[in-house]
């Protein structure tokens, strides 16, 4: 092969190349979320914690929701609301029981630190989400321990009869685990 003919080639391969890759690029955009000070039980095929998050117009409502994925780069603290710019990417042919929705920190716009209870439902349609017993001690999905003090009977007995819904207030305790305050039984 001569060298006049190498060089065509050489053109058409990388811009086949070119092509290839430009076709495979992700679809990303940023977009703004606001992070609750402290994750929420939620169902995917298992349960899990997931950050509770608002974006768009619920940002500074009271609507907060179960984002079922992770944002990589963000070191997630309990007791601070974060104010976060991500970065959304479609993931083509996601594994399966996943999302098609992945998430990237690009900036941390604020994070302020808070002091006051929250609500966690301890359990969701049919699903609980409470681990242990009052003689061993109750956590929350082995993520956190629960405190729960001269409520420990109440709870136990919560999670053992069959109520539809079971919601704790918490305060956050300095050593990361959580204290129940208050506890609805319906």
């Amino acid at each position: 092969m001569t060298l006049r003919f190498k060089i065509p080639l050489a053109i058409a391969l990388m811009a086949m190349l070119m092509f290839l890759f430009s076709s495979c690029e992700k679809k990303e955009h940023a977009i703004r979320f606001r992070i609750n000070q402290f994750k929420q039980p939620a169902t995917t095929p298992e349960r899990v914690m997931a950050l509770s998050v608002q974006e768009g117009s619920a940002i500074g409502s009271n609507e907060w929701r179960p984002l079922h994925n992770t944002i990589a780069g963000l070191n997630y603290e309990p007791g601070y609301i974060y104010e976060v710019l991500v970065s959304e990417t479609e993931i083509m042919n996601p594994p399966p029981g996943t999302s098609h929705v992945g998430y990237r920190l690009l900036e941390v716009l604020s994070k302020t630190p808070v002091n006051q209870p929250f609500e966690i439902k301890l359990k969701v349609d049919n699903k609980i989400f409470v681990d242990g017993n009052s003689s061993m001690g109750f956590n929350l999905l082995n993520e956190a321990h629960i405190d729960c003090g001269s409520l420990c009977d109440d709870l136990s007995q919560a999670v053992s009869t069959d109520p539809a819904s079971i919601v704790g207030k918490f305060t956050l305790n300095a050593d990361g685990s959580i204290k129940l305050i208050e506890l609805k039984v319906n």
